[in-house]
């Protein structure tokens, strides 16, 4: 019984988190980033301030509240692809996995962010720390299932995964006003661009 009192307690925790989510993307939408504040995003969805930040540290987490679930997800991909993959090909497995996530919702987030950090350098720096951390993450897991030992490819898949995920911005961004399925149409044209020599992966096992 402890267990499954735990498991509810978690369901409703995250229920609450979700309507905090929800309530400061509408209004994020409706008045602007700067101008919601915390004391508005809490009465809106019916709970205090107090409780916010039981949830939330600070109203810029609400932008990254997906980002440990996003890393969870490409890391748990990378473990589902084929062991005799090189590098890129389980990269562009996840990704293409990603691609199949990509919906209207999802743009419209997209869209949201972009706006808000164009306009707040501390989000823009965020933004990026958080997504450093994500590209260390994914390429750490990579590496452990490439199993090279050598620094060199180390090295290489590092600035490989930074690159790809420089690329995947830049289409994202100048990509705004398309639908998710020509979102998808680039991004999969801009990763054949960038598919590197074979001769990358050679190394001993």
């Amino acid at each position: 019984m402890p267990a499954a009192r735990s498991s509810s307690r978690e369901i409703a925790r995250q229920a609450v988190s979700q309507r905090i989510q929800d309530v400061a993307a509408r209004l994020f939408d409706e008045h602007g980033f700067a101008e919601t504040t915390v004391g508005s995003i809490a009465a809106e969805a019916g709970i205090s301030e107090r409780t916010f930040f039981r949830y939330f540290a600070a109203k810029d987490d609400l932008l990254f509240a997906s980002f440990a679930a996003d890393t969870q997800w490409a890391i748990d991909s990378v473990g589902d692809q084929a062991p005799g993959n090189d590098p890129w090909d389980t990269l562009q497995a996840v990704v293409e996995a990603a691609l199949e996530r990509l919906t209207a919702d999802a743009q419209r987030r997209a869209e949201r962010f972009q706006h808000i950090a164009a306009d707040s350098p501390q989000v823009q720096a965020s933004y990026l720390a958080h997504q450093r951390l994500f590209q260390r993450k994914l390429a750490d897991a990579l590496w452990l299932r490439w199993a090279s030992n050598e620094a060199d490819h180390r090295i290489i898949l590092n600035a490989v995964v930074s690159a790809v995920f420089a690329a995947l911005n830049e289409v994202v961004a100048l990509s705004a006003d398309r639908s998710p399925e020509e979102q998808r149409h680039l991004i999969r044209a801009t990763m054949a661009a960038m598919r590197p020599s074979a001769a990358v992966w050679t190394h001993s096992r």
